[in-house]
């Protein structure tokens, strides 16, 4: 079991009379469609269990973790240069972020908090035969023959949604995506609408940064309205069955247009035993790295023994930079220490500062030893593969290995109110080749996640345009002798053609001059992977997506 340095509860400068008194979340699920075992908590943090265990397991059932937890951190400064923050790690302090959405006031009542705190699971399996139902018999759907997971689906005007009480939850605002099959704006699964998501399999849920005071940080409280998703596939193609994603929404609910904002992932790696673990990262790929400090994991048990992996979080999306610009820093610190420069952040600007890419006293990181006292100022700690004895990272520093956490830092932006901006990240893991310890080369995940990268722009948030309201219909997806495109609503027909890529852009399939209302599309010699798949007239591009044969 680890333990956790105890802090103090800050006081702060603003009462409690000013906030709802929301509950800490409670509720969790687990993603565990592939190789991996990842628990997900409501609130801000993820895949620890609340008390003291890890939950990050890979492979799945082996016992073993690679990561014992993580988080989401923002922090800004609105129009009077006051800092606001939002972070959480493991609650020893208390709690930044709670259940539920926020109103258009920025404000949340205790009761909308304890109605939200639940996390609401669907599998693509599910969705494939809702599908498959509604093709064959239209709507009305009877309530009987849809699969709970899509009744209950927290959409705007679901009427048959409930809350974590276990009643019917009144839904009034755009919450969880989807498609709207019948078009009335509002989603009725009776109607054949049903839930939006990627994945074989997709955990959703909503939470704020406004229920109760900030009890981790301290700060002041940012207003934020965040949609989450974590989800994961099935496919064996390559890593993808040792990847889990995760999707957040932020949405600024303050009426306060805020400045130099920075938004990052928090990571506590934990390689079977986590007390002998180095980090690192990719500069050029976004990754935020975890690897062993030794050649044998251990001796705590679980662990690794002799095979220990490489794991990396990956930044795969920043909406708040148009010019990709994804990981602005990378700072670690050490746990159970509260040294100036890089030990656990106590105040809110130790936390807004470690966001920045600044050392815990708001000094810049400079190049090499552990990121101070240097002459070079670089705010990417270790970015060197362990590999090349020329390069800075733990390896080369020959630093003792130990308990270590990571923030990979974006920004700074601004963001003004009613702004939105999407983040995702990828858990990446890979076994490198025998005898690759110590000092392993990073190639065998800088390759898993060049791979990802590309699996996520090309087919995961690939736009799907006109699909919605052309109530086109493909199905199975995933699909293991053929897939079906229903055409019927299309009206631009002229050249009407359909093409089918593989993931580095060939064309692999092309039907012209199609006809028929229905098509039949047959698998072929189409090996089982991801495509994208894109339909056009002489006119319209009607839809860019994904398809998956198994």
């Amino acid at each position: 079991m680890k333990s956790f340095y105890t802090l103090l509860i800050l006081t702060t400068a603003f009462s409690v009379k000013s906030f709802s008194q929301c509950p800490p979340t409670a509720a969790f699920d687990f993603l565990d469609i592939n190789e991996v075992e990842a628990r997900i908590n409501q609130g801000g943090d993820l895949w620890w269990n609340y008390v003291d265990q890890a939950g990050y397991e890979v492979p799945n059932d082996s016992g073993v973790h690679s990561l014992y937890g993580g988080a989401i951190w923002i922090g800004g400064l609105d129009d009077m240069g006051d800092l606001h923050v939002a972070a959480q790690t493991y609650r020893q302090k208390g709690n930044d972020f709670w259940a539920g959405p926020l109103d258009a006031n920025g404000s949340v009542t205790q009761g909308v908090c304890e109605q939200w705190d639940k996390i609401w699971k669907v599998r693509r399996t599910d969705i494939d035969d809702f599908i498959a139902t509604y093709n064959s018999i239209g709507a009305p759907i009877p309530v009987g023959q849809i699969p709970a997971s899509i009744l209950d689906w927290p959409s705007t005007g679901n009427p048959y949604c409930t809350d974590a009480l276990n009643n019917l939850l009144l839904i009034n605002q755009d919450i969880a995506p989807f498609v709207d099959v019948d078009l009335n704006g509002e989603y009725d699964p009776t109607g054949g609408d049903y839930p939006d998501v990627p994945g074989d399999e997709c955990l959703f849920w909503v939470f704020n940064d406004n229920g109760n005071i900030h009890g981790e940080t301290g700060g002041v409280p940012m207003k934020i309205e965040v949609h989450a998703m974590a989800f994961a596939f099935t496919d064996i193609t390559y890593c993808l069955e040792y990847t889990t994603f995760y999707k957040y929404e932020i949405i600024n609910r303050s009426g306060v247009d805020y400045d130099s904002v920075c938004v990052g992932k928090w990571t506590d790696v934990e390689m079977g035993d986590y007390s002998d673990d180095y980090l690192g990262c990719d500069t050029l790929r976004d990754l935020g790295i975890g690897y062993n400090g030794d050649t044998i994991d251990g001796p705590g048990i679980p662990n690794y023994g002799s095979t220990p992996p490489i794991i990396a979080i990956d930044l795969l999306e920043n909406s708040a930079f148009a010019n990709n610009d994804l990981m602005s820093s990378f700072v670690v610190y050490i746990n159970n220490v509260a040294n100036q420069q890089n030990g656990d952040p106590m105040l809110p600007i130790h936390y807004y500062n470690f966001l920045r890419g600044l050392l815990k006293d708001g000094s810049p990181l400079t190049y090499g030893g552990y990121g101070y006292g240097g002459s070079q100022i670089f705010p990417w700690m270790f970015p060197d593969d362990p590999s090349d004895t020329s390069g800075w990272s733990e390896c080369t520093e020959a630093n003792l290995p130990a308990d270590r956490r990571f923030i990979m830092g974006s920004g700074p932006f601004d963001f003004t109110a009613n702004e939105n901006f999407t983040f995702a990240y990828a858990v990446e893991w890979v076994r490198p080749p025998l005898g690759s310890y110590p000092c392993p080369s990073f190639s065998s995940i800088t390759d898993c996640a060049d791979f990802i990268q590309t699996i996520y722009d090309n087919v995961i948030n690939t736009k799907v345009e006109d699909l919605k309201n052309q109530t086109l219909n493909i199905y199975p997806n995933p699909f293991t002798d053929y897939f079906i495109i229903d055409l019927s609503a299309i009206a631009d027909r002229e050249n009407l053609s359909l093409e089918i890529f593989n993931l580095q852009g060939e064309l692999l399939r092309s039907i012209k001059d199609i006809r028929e209302t229905k098509l039949k599309i047959e698998r072929g010699n189409l090996d089982t992977g991801l495509y994208i798949m894109k339909l056009n007239s002489s006119s319209t591009e009607y839809a860019q997506m994904k398809l998956i044969i198994i």
